[in-house]
C-alpha cells in the first residue's frame, strides 16, 4: 500500500485561487483535477490511500483562524473528484510557531505498521524543520503557495512518481 500524506493551502490551493470557503482561499479545481489523475493513476498500480496533515483537519486556515465545517469541504471536495480521505495525522502541539509536521506523519506510520506500507510521499508547500530531522525530505515533494501556477502541478506529480518508486506516465495533454 502507498501512502499520500496531504497537505491542502500550497497543494489543492494556492495564492490566486478564486474558490472561497467561509470567506478562506478554498480547493483550486485545477490543483484537484491534477491531484485526481495523480491518484487514480497510482491506485491503479497499487493501492493508494490519502492521510490529511492539513491544518484543515484542525478546522483552521492558513493563517491559523477558525474554519467551521473545514474537514468536511475537504472530504467532500474530495470526494467530488472520486478520492476518499483514508485518515488523518495527529495533531501535535506547535513548538517555536512551527508545526510539528513530521512528526505528526512519524507518529502516523509508527501506528500503522501493520498496513504493509510499501512506500509515501509527502505532499506540502512547506519544508517543516523536523522533516530534515526525521528524515522525510526525501519523500518531500514541495509545491508552491505563491503565484497563479502554484499548488500541484505536474512536475510535482512527476516527482512524487519517482518518490513513491511508480513508472512516470504521460499526463493528459492541456487544451
Amino acid at each position: 500500500m502507498k501512502i499520500v500524506f496531504l497537505d491542502i493551502d500550497g497543494v489543492l490551493n494556492h495564492a490566486c485561487t478564486r474558490e472561497l470557503f467561509q470567506g478562506c482561499i478554498g480547493i483550486d479545481e485545477g490543483n484537484l483535477q491534477n491531484f485526481a489523475e495523480f491518484f487514480r493513476y497510482a491506485s491503479e498500480l497499487e493501492e493508494t490511500r490519502v492521510v490529511l496533515t492539513s491544518t484543515w483537519r484542525e478546522e483552521k486556515n492558513r493563517e491559523g483562524n477558525a474554519v467551521t465545517n473545514g474537514y468536511q469541504y475537504v472530504c467532500d471536495r474530495l470526494a467530488s473528484v472520486g478520492i476518499e480521505l483514508y485518515d488523518c495525522t495527529p495533531v501535535f502541539p506547535k513548538e517555536d510557531w512551527f508545526s510539528k509536521r513530521g512528526a505528526e506523519i512519524a507518529a502516523w506510520l509508527s501506528e500503522h505498521k501493520d498496513l504493509g506500507i510499501t512506500g509515501y510521499v509527502v505532499l506540502d508547500d512547506v519544508l517543516f524543520p523536523d522533516f530534515l530531522t526525521l528524515g522525510l525530505s526525501k519523500r518531500h515533494v514541495r509545491t508552491s503557495w505563491d503565484s497563479a501556477k502554484g499548488g500541484l502541478q505536474q512536475k510535482h506529480i512527476a516527482k512524487a512518481l519517482v518518490v513513491l518508486s511508480l513508472p512516470y506516465w504521460e499526463p493528459k495533454k492541456e487544451k
